[in-house]
This record gives C-alpha cells, sequence and structure tokens, in this order.
C-alpha cells in the first residue's frame, strides 16, 4: 500500500508542467549561465551560488499543498494519517534523487558536447585533487544535493502545517535560503560559519563544507537528522490537521 501512494505522489508531481520546464530552465541556465569549460561540473553543482538559484527553481517545482480534495481516496486507503504522511516523505525523496539525476546527466552530456570535458581544465590544487577522485566527488555531490534537497522539501511541508499557509512556508525557507547563500558570499566571521552550521542550504555545497573545513559526511549526517525531524514533527502535525481546511 505504502509503495502505491508513493508512486502515486511521485508520478502526480512529475506529470506537472512546472517539473518540465523547472528542469528545463535549471539545466539551460546551469549548462551556459553557472559554468564553462574552466571550471566545469564542481564549481556548477559544488559552489553556493549557483545551488541557491537551483533551490529555488526546486522549491517552486515542488510546492504542494500537503493534502487536498482528491487525496481523500489514497488518504482513506492509507487508513493512518501516520501511514500517508510517511509515503509522502518517502515521494519527496524519490522526486529529490530522481530529479536531480536526471539533471546531473543531463547537465554532464550538454558540457561533454559542448567543451568536450565535464572536469575543469586548471592547475589548482584543490581541483587536481577533486579530478583524481572524480567519480567519487560526483556521488558525493550528488548525495549532499539529493539529500539535502530532500530535508528541505520535508521542512517546507512542515512549516505549511505549522504556519497553515502554504505561501508563508515557502516565504519564510526562501528567506533563510537566501540569507545562507549571502552570509557564504559576504563571509562575515564567525556569523557566516554558525549560519553554515545550522543551514541546509550551505551544507549542500562541497565547497562550503571545505572552506569551513567541515565533513562533507558531517553534512548528509545533519540532513538526515534533519530529515527524521521532518518526519517525526510533521508526522506529529499532520495527525491534527483538519482536513476540511
Amino acid at each position: 500500500m505504502i509503495i502505491e501512494i508513493v508512486m502515486w505522489n511521485v508520478e502526480r508531481m512529475v506529470k506537472r508542467f512546472r517539473w518540465w520546464v523547472g528542469l528545463i530552465i535549471l539545466l539551460v541556465c546551469l549548462s551556459t549561465v553557472y559554468s564553462n569549460a574552466a571550471n566545469g561540473i564542481y564549481y556548477t553543482f559544488g559552489m553556493v551560488p549557483p545551488l541557491v538559484f537551483l533551490q529555488l527553481i526546486v522549491f517552486f517545482i515542488a510546492m504542494r499543498k500537503v493534502c487536498v480534495g482528491s487525496d481523500i481516496p489514497f488518504f482513506l486507503r492509507a487508513r493512518t494519517r501516520r501511514l500517508f504522511w510517511l509515503a509522502r516523505v518517502l515521494s519527496t525523496f524519490v522526486f529529490s534523487y530522481g530529479s536531480l539525476f536526471l539533471l546531473l546527466l543531463g547537465y554532464m552530456i550538454i558540457k561533454y558536447v559542448m567543451h568536450g570535458s565535464i572536469f575543469p581544465h586548471t592547475q589548482d590544487p584543490v581541483l587536481s585533487v577533486l579530478n583524481a577522485r572524480w567519480m567519487q566527488n560526483i556521488l558525493l555531490i550528488y548525495n549532499l544535493l539529493s539529500l539535502g534537497v530532500a530535508s528541505t522539501l520535508v521542512s517546507l511541508d512542515v512549516f505549511q502545517l505549522l504556519f497553515n499557509s502554504e505561501i508563508i512556508s515557502y516565504v519564510f525557507l526562501v528567506t533563510i535560503l537566501i540569507l545562507s547563500g549571502t552570509s557564504y558570499v559576504l563571509q562575515i566571521e564567525p556569523i557566516s560559519r554558525i549560519i553554515f552550521l545550522f543551514s541546509p542550504f550551505t551544507r549542500m555545497s562541497l565547497f562550503a563544507n571545505m572552506h569551513y573545513h567541515v565533513s562533507p559526511g558531517s553534512s548528509l549526517l545533519f540532513f538526515l537528522l534533519l530529515l527524521s525531524t521532518g518526519i517525526f514533527v510533521g508526522g506529529y502535525l499532520f495527525s491534527r490537521k483538519d482536513l476540511a481546511q
């Protein structure tokens, strides 16, 4: 039953016009505006500035009410609210990993066609180390982004339940996103480091983790804790939600 609800949720999201348009916009912008032959994949998916843009578009693509009238048949089949909420979280997880896989794959194909390489041609020692372990680092970037996006999307749903408003929850998290990105760019110590430690948006960046000398594994653990908290708090709030609202 839970797998059926998960697949229904995922199908409903990817069939939306916003999903296709959003992915195309991201693919074009990240492949042309935020990258070139000199910096390649690490800059585009590892630095904070392009990731702020990516997260804004992903938020727009995935924004939806936690429960609407068309959900009622599946809600009744789930029998319990917590099971329905868990299925929604799992569908968000699948949506995040699947969408970013398609985005990353499409980007790599375009970069290879345009420049003959998806990696930077530079003598920079940091990028040289990353290039030497390219598969490991691409998987690391992919997991940081996917798990980070999944945890923030679940947080978006939790704040929607808390504020009882889809728009307010979106504006609230976008404000935190912009604050996080600004703190990294302006580098106001120690404020920027404190924001980094508590913000999932900057922790998605491989280079931000390297800059603050934090293990990417610690950031992945941070996302798992955030996701677990979202599952628990969201399940509690959803179990008390008035479905007539």
